[in-house]
C-alpha cells in the first residue's frame, strides 16, 4: 500500500537533467530515499558522486519496482514512450508524476494504466535555459506554480502524496484540466519560445555590436534545446497555432500604426500592453497565494 506521508516514502526520479536533478537536491531529507534513473551511465555515476540521490541506476527494471513515488522527468516524448512499460515494470502500488510541458496526450496515456498505478500529471513552471544535472539547484522550484492534473482512475491519498511532494520543493499546487493548461501554457511559454527563436533569426552577425539587454532578454527561450522543445510543440500544435493566430492580429495592428505614422494610435498600443502586463503578473501574484 501507499505511504500516507512524503517521509516515508521512497522516490526515484527518472532523469536526472535540470528538473530531475533539481528535484532530488529539493526533496533531500525529506523522503525516505531519493533514488536516480537515469540512461546515461556518466549522469548516473555523477549524481551519485555528488551526492544528488542515495543510489542510482541505469536500468529501470532495477530502479522503478524499489518505488512509492515515480517522477518521469524526461522529454514529453520519451514520457510517452515509457508510459505503457510502467505497467510491466510497476507490481506494487506506486504514484507516478510527470513532469512534461503538455498534459493532454499523457494524461489520457495515463488512463490506460492498471489502477495500483496512481498517475497524475504534471506539470512546473520553472526551469532554466541551460539543461543537465550540472545546473540544477535545489530551489529551482521555489514559488513556482506546479499544475496538476490526476488521472480518472487515481485517488485522493495519491493527490495528496502528490500535493505534499510540491509543496515540500517549496512550489504552489495548482489543479487544471489537461486541455485547459495546454490551451494556456501555449501562449504563456510555447508561443514564446518560438517567438524568441524568430527574434534570434531575424538579425544578422553584423549588428552584433549593438546587442543589448532588451534582445538578450527577448530573445533568451532560443538558446532552449530543440531536443527539449520539439516534442513539446507538436503535442500542442493546435493550441500554439490559436494563440499565434491572436499574436498576428496584435502585432498587425502594431505595424499598422508604424506604416501611417499614427503616433496616437501606436502611443494607445503600447499603453495598453503595458497595463495588460501589469495585470497579468498581478494575477499570477495573486493565484500562488
Amino acid at each position: 500500500m501507499l505511504p500516507d506521508r512524503l517521509e516515508d516514502a521512497r522516490v526515484v526520479i527518472w532523469g536526472l537533467g535540470l528538473m530531475g536533478g533539481s528535484m532530488a537536491l529539493g526533496l533531500k531529507g525529506h523522503c525516505l530515499e531519493v533514488l536516480g534513473l537515469d540512461v546515461d551511465p556518466e549522469v548516473a555515476v555523477q549524481a551519485k558522486a555528488q551526492n544528488v540521490v542515495a543510489r542510482a541506476s541505469i536500468h529501470p527494471a532495477e530502479s522503478l519496482p524499489l518505488a512509492d513515488v515515480i517522477v518521469l522527468a524526461l522529454p514529453v516524448g520519451v514520457i510517452l514512450e515509457m508510459i505503457p512499460r510502467l505497467a510491466e515494470l510497476c507490481t506494487k502500488p506506486v504514484v507516478v508524476l510527470d513532469l512534461g510541458s503538455t498534459k493532454g496526450e499523457i494524461v489520457a496515456a495515463f488512463a490506460q494504466l492498471p489502477a495500483h498505478i496512481q498517475a497524475i500529471g504534471g506539470h512546473p513552471m520553472a526551469g532554466k535555459s541551460v539543461l543537465g544535472l550540472a545546473n540544477a539547484q535545489a530551489d529551482l522550484y521555489q514559488h513556482a506554480s506546479f499544475m496538476l492534473a490526476p488521472a480518472a482512475h487515481c485517488d485522493e491519498q495519491a493527490v495528496q502524496l502528490a500535493t505534499e511532494l510540491v509543496q515540500t520543493l517549496g512550489a504552489v499546487p495548482l489543479f487544471l484540466d489537461p486541455q485547459e493548461h495546454d490551451r494556456w501554457v501555449g501562449g504563456t511559454s510555447h508561443l514564446p519560445y518560438i517567438l524568441s527563436s524568430a527574434l534570434a533569426q531575424t538579425l544578422p552577425l553584423e549588428v552584433a555590436a549593438m546587442i543589448g539587454t532588451g534582445f538578450i532578454s527577448t530573445s533568451r527561450l532560443a538558446q532552449t534545446p530543440s531536443s527539449m522543445m520539439l516534442d513539446v510543440l507538436l503535442t500542442n500544435r493546435e493550441n500554439i497555432l490559436e494563440m499565434a493566430e491572436n499574436f498576428k492580429q496584435e502585432f498587425q495592428a502594431f505595424t499598422e500604426a508604424l506604416e501611417a505614422g499614427n503616433r496616437e494610435g501606436l502611443q494607445q498600443l503600447l499603453d495598453e500592453a503595458a497595463r495588460q502586463r501589469a495585470r497579468l503578473l498581478q494575477a499570477a501574484e495573486e493565484a500562488k497565494q
